[in-house]
Formats: structure tokens, sequence, C-alpha cells
């Protein structure tokens, strides 16, 4: 017994598999074949002119000058003796302290007035004598004028002249401090005037390298995209990126002008080199108390308070005094009759005056009342410049240190930008990082340059202004007042 198979159908799905599986390998294959060609060869980068140090040789010694260098000597440089007579020579034109000092010499004219009550007087003159009521027994009857020349010195005034003295002399010794506060202020202001001259000269250096290197970066972005090796987009970055280096060299250029404006009006004349004053060298290391308890014997203004609530106290207590009688002996001669000086006789006498005014219609009172409203508000105001001073020691002492620290910190920032730039550099040349990190690396280390300038700067004008607010400022830049 035997049986027909009809193998078609069996070999129909055979063959619709193969087909099936060359259909789904044929892509594969495809793509293997693909990669087996060689690719086409990418668009040579040309040569970058990003080559060197970040910074030119001009540029480094200038940085080199403003960063902190651990353990370098803190001492004088030349540059302060040099700054010391610029100023000294500009204090002598100073408008502002010749007015003072001109104050001062008034307050000194004032105590050989006071003194002068306390030393003879001598008066002379004339009296029109006119009888209203004439009595014919009486020898001076009649109308006349007679010549009068009087010798007084004053006796007994219950120390209201001593008192007067006494508070012209504090008030003299108060404007001689207060001459050396306006020294202070003056000398306080040129230096900063100096030193923003020298920040800000510095950084305009500084803007004009950095647009010269976003010159550079903008040209090779252009040769790059020349080359089909760049886009139109890093074109376009690059150029935003110059613009901004040109405006902001152009704002430093406003910003320069300014500060010679200043500087002119502090030393009378251009500025030359600026060297940096090596403020800090002139500190002492001391702790804030020690700095406050220098400041409250040393400072000038307050000393000057002081001094002026002395001489308030001084002057309501000769306004008290002022009250009681005051005794003055006299010689008087009289020549009657001046009109018939032959026939006429002459006279002299020794007097004794006791004044004393016991009503004045209330003028006394309101003199005491005022001058103890005065001696009240200067006591205040020395309260308040206490504890105004104190703040500024403190906040000074803290300043100093604090821009120190700054300014060490922004040195180690400035080497790592300059490490990473020169990095962003290298990379670039060989198509490794994008346009963006390059421009961002050159700004960047600009930015941090600027802030170091910054920084230095600071911390120079804290050490000035802790010299200042502790009294020592004038005797560091060696200027000595002469009494008037």
């Amino acid at each position: 017994m035997s049986f027909n198979v009809d193998t078609r159908p069996r070999k129909r799905l055979l063959l619709s598999s193969v087909a099936a599986a060359f259909l789904l390998a044929s892509p594969l294959l495809a793509a293997q074949t693909a990669l087996d060609e060689p690719l086409p060869e990418a668009a040579p980068l040309p040569a970058s002119s990003l080559e060197g140090p970040a910074f030119s040789p001009e540029l480094t010694q200038l940085l080199t000058r403003f960063r902190w260098q651990t353990g370098q000597p803190m001492e004088a440089t030349p540059a302060l003796g040099a700054l010391r007579q610029k100023i000294q020579q500009a204090l002598e034109q100073q408008p502002r302290i010749l007015a003072q000092r001109s104050r001062e010499r008034e307050s000194v004219l004032q105590i050989d007035e006071v003194r002068a009550v306390r030393r003879p007087q001598v008066n002379a003159g004339l009296e029109y004598r006119n009888d209203l009521q004439r009595t014919e027994s009486l020898p001076d009857r009649g109308s006349r004028v007679d010549a009068v020349i009087t010798l007084s010195q004053l006796l007994v005034d219950f120390g209201a002249s001593g008192e007067r003295i006494r508070a012209a002399d504090l008030s003299a010794e108060a404007a001689y401090w207060q001459s050396h506060a306006s020294v202070e202020e003056e000398v306080l202001y040129a230096l900063n005037a100096y030193l923003d001259v020298a920040r800000v000269s510095a950084q305009r250096q500084l803007a004009e390298h950095n647009l010269q290197q976003h010159q550079r970066i903008f040209e090779d972005v252009q040769l790059r995209r020349e080359a089909g090796a760049g886009s139109r987009a890093d074109v376009l970055r690059a150029q935003s990126r110059l613009s901004d280096a040109n405006s902001r060299l152009i704002s430093l250029e406003g910003e320069l002008a300014r500060a010679i404006n200043v500087y002119q009006e502090a030393f009378f004349t251009q500025p030359d080199e600026l060297a940096l004053p090596q403020g800090g060298a002139l500190l002492s290391e001391t702790s804030a108390d020690q700095l406050l308890d220098n400041a409250l014997a040393r400072n000038a203004s307050l000393r000057s308070q002081t001094l002026a609530s002395e001489a308030s106290e001084a002057d309501a207590q000769a306004t008290r005094n002022a009250r009681l009688p005051s005794l003055s002996v006299a010689v008087e001669g009289r020549q009657f009759d001046v009109n018939e000086f032959n026939e006429s006789d002459n006279d002299v006498a020794l007097l004794f005056n006791l004044d004393y005014t016991p009503y004045s219609g209330g003028a006394t009172s309101s003199r005491i009342a005022q001058a103890v409203e005065r001696q009240q508000q200067s006591q205040f105001e020395r309260q308040a410049l206490h504890r105004e001073l104190e703040r500024e020691v403190r906040s000074a002492y803290t300043d100093t240190r604090t821009r120190l620290a700054e300014l060490e910190a922004q040195t180690a920032t400035l080497a790592a930008e300059e490490e990473a730039l020169l990095a962003y550099r290298d990379q670039f040349a060989v198509g490794r990082s994008s346009i963006n990190d390059l421009l961002d690396a050159q700004r960047d280390l600009f930015q941090t340059a600027l802030e170091l300038i910054n920084r230095r700067v600071r911390w120079e004008q804290a050490s000035f202004q802790q010299l200042a607010v502790t009294g020592q400022l004038l005797d560091v830049m060696e200027i000595y007042l002469e009494r008037r």
C-alpha cells in the first residue's frame, strides 16, 4: 500500500524563509560595506596664533607688583619716599589747608585780645559839658569841653577774665589739632587719588592686552571658517566678545580720565610714574584693643573735640563769674575848658571803680544759659565722636586683615586662571575644545586680573585708613605742623 505526498508546500515555505532572512540581512551587509569604505578626510585646522604665555612680559612684570607673594619683605619702598615728597609739596598749595591754618592763627590772636583785659588800659577823649540847671556857687558851672586821659587797671573780677583766657587757650589748641585733622583728611584724599590712578592705569593696560587677545581669537576663528573647520556662529560669538573687550577698554579710559582729574586736584600736577607705596609695611602688629587705645590718645579729631569741650566749659564758667562785681583802679588827668586852655585849670585824680550790675533785664541769665547749652553740645559731640572712632578703628583693623586675605586668595586664583587659559588654547588648537570654552577662559582671566589689581589697591587704602584713624598717618608720611 503506498501514499503520494505532495512536497511542494514545504518547498515554498523553505524558499519564503530564505528570502525573508536575506531581506533582513541585506541592510546589515550594506552598513558593513559602508563602514569598510574609507571616510573623507576632515579639513585641516589652520595654525593657531594663540601661542606663548597668557600675558606679555610687560604685563607680567606689572601684575607681579600687584600680586601677593608669601614671605615677601614688608618694608617701606622708595616709592613711599617719592610719594611723601609729592604730598608735602601739594599741602603747601592746598587752599583748604591754608584756610584752616588761617583760622588757627585767628584763634591764637584771640588769646591776646582776651589777655588784654588784664593789662593797663589808656583812654583819651574830650568831654562836652552843658549844665541843664546852673548854680552860681559851683566852680565848674556852664558849658565847656574838657580833655580827659585815663590810665586804668583791672584789679579783681572774681575769675571771669581768667576763665576767658583759659577758654581762648583751649580754643587755640583745639584749632591746632583741627589743623592736624584737616591735613590728615587731605593726605588720605591724596593717597586715594594716587592709588586710584595707579589702579586704573594698570587695568587699562590689561584691557588693551585683552582686546588684542580677542582680536587674535577672532582672526583665528575666521580662518577656521574659511578653511571649512568652523561655523558662522563661532565667528559671531568671537566678534561679540571682541566688541565687549573694546567696550571695557573705552570704559576704563573714561575712568582713568576721571581719576586723573582727582589726582590733579590733590597734587596740582599730572601723574607720572605711580609705584605702589606698600602701605601695609607701615602697620604695627597689634590687637584691635591696642589700636583703639592708641587712637583715643592720638586721634587729632578727638583731641580737637575734647579741647573744644573744655573751652566751652571754661567759657560757661567765665559767663557765670561775670555776674560778680569787678574792681579797678584808674589815674585820671583832666584839662578843664580846652577852649580857654591858658586860663583853665587841670586836675589829676586817683579813682577806684567798683562795678556791679544787679539787674540787666535778663541778659546775663540768658548768656549763662546759652553758655551752658554750648557746653552740653560740645560734650555730646565728643561722646558721639568717641563712639564713631571706636567703630572706625575696629572696622579698619578688620578691613586690613580681610583685604590681605582676599589678595592672597586672588593671587592664587589668577595663577589657576592662567593655567586654564593655556590648557584651553592647546585644546582649541587641535580641535578638542569649542570656541566658547576659549572665549570664557580669556574673559575669566581678564576679570580675575582686574580683581587682583582692585584687591591690592583696597588693601593699600585700608592700610592708610587704619593709620589715619589711629593718628599715625602724619608721622609715617613725615608731615609735621608748626604751631602758629
